[in-house]
């Protein structure tokens, strides 16, 4: 969970600025909440952010009519760049 908040933290903040040094800002304030609130060791596992994406699912079929439902979309973290 706090891998996730991490995540969105970095989607809804970081990714919207368009300078290192703002980025930096917010990976600085970040590393300095984390051990606060959730300690140290939520802290060093989550020093790389996780990635969550909702696309990773395989597309599900209609069993009476085969009709393609689409996938889930189940928020999950990414094994990999590879496999994204």
């Amino acid at each position: 969970l706090v891998g996730l908040w991490k995540h969105e933290n970095v989607r809804v903040f970081a990714d919207k600025l368009c300078r290192d040094v703002d980025k930096q800002f917010v990976d600085k304030v970040l590393a300095e909440f984390m051990p606060q609130h959730f300690g140290e060791e939520l802290f060093e596992a989550n020093k790389i952010t996780p990635w969550y994406a909702d696309f990773q699912e395989d597309e599900e079929f209609d069993d009476d009519t085969g009709e393609s439902i689409g996938a889930p979309k189940i928020y999950k973290p990414a094994e990999s760049w590879d496999f994204v």
